[in-house]
């Protein structure tokens, strides 16, 4: 009985698509009305310690325990200049976390996103869509996501899609990142990604009712 469904990424038009094949379909990201551009409100340094950041909570499901295990080996081969920031509560401290338990207001996203160098998204299970991986491209930080995470649509040049629970591959993509690599996907977020509106989001969902 539904004539359109608006999906707001490619990862929920896949698993609904599974069980059934709507009349007409459109996939159209979202985004929500505190995002705005600050691409040029965030300058950046690379400090010689690699600042990753994760602000999902501290959970399996989203992929809390594949990255644990992909620095965890990082650490014991001898390769310790990383940090991970967290804004959970975490059942072990491990050496390199910086842990925040209490969470964060939205307020202080931005002081947080300067301390970042790149944001890391690995959920195992199904993200629909990710607001915090359209927050960090809107200050202009790179993203590790997984492919499970549906904002993966918009990361383009700006990120990496890494296998969602292969730790393997998230540990090699993250001991790869230096200064030259992190400029780059910067460079890439400021001059190849567009940071989505509140006014344009109306905008296509009202092109896509009056369709």
């Amino acid at each position: 009985m539904i004539d359109c469904i608006h999906f707001n990424s490619t990862v929920t038009e896949k698993i609904y698509k599974r069980y059934f094949t709507p009349a007409s379909s459109r996939v159209i990201s979202i985004t929500h009305k505190d995002i705005a551009d600050n691409r040029e409100k965030n300058p950046w340094s690379y400090t010689g310690k690699l600042r990753i950041t994760s602000l999902a909570p501290a959970k399996p499901f989203k992929g809390y325990n594949v990255l644990c295990q992909a620095l965890d080996e990082l650490w014991q081969e001898g390769k310790r200049d990383f940090e991970l920031k967290l804004f959970s509560p975490v059942s072990v401290r491990k050496p390199y976390m910086v842990v925040q338990e209490e969470g964060f207001a939205y307020s202080q996203l931005g002081k947080i996103m300067a301390d970042t160098d790149v944001l890391v998204a690995p959920s195992v299970w199904y993200e629909t869509f990710g607001f915090t991986v359209l927050e960090a491209l809107s200050y202009v930080v790179p993203v590790i996501v997984s492919e499970h995470v549906g904002a993966k649509d918009i990361v383009g040049d700006g990120g990496i899609v890494v296998k969602a629970g292969d730790k393997e591959a998230l540990k090699k993509t993250i001991g790869a990142l230096d200064a030259e690599s992190l400029e780059k996907l910067r460079k890439n977020i400021r001059e190849e990604l567009q940071i989505k509106t509140w006014k344009q989001f109306l905008e296509e969902n009202d092109s896509l009712y009056k369709e």
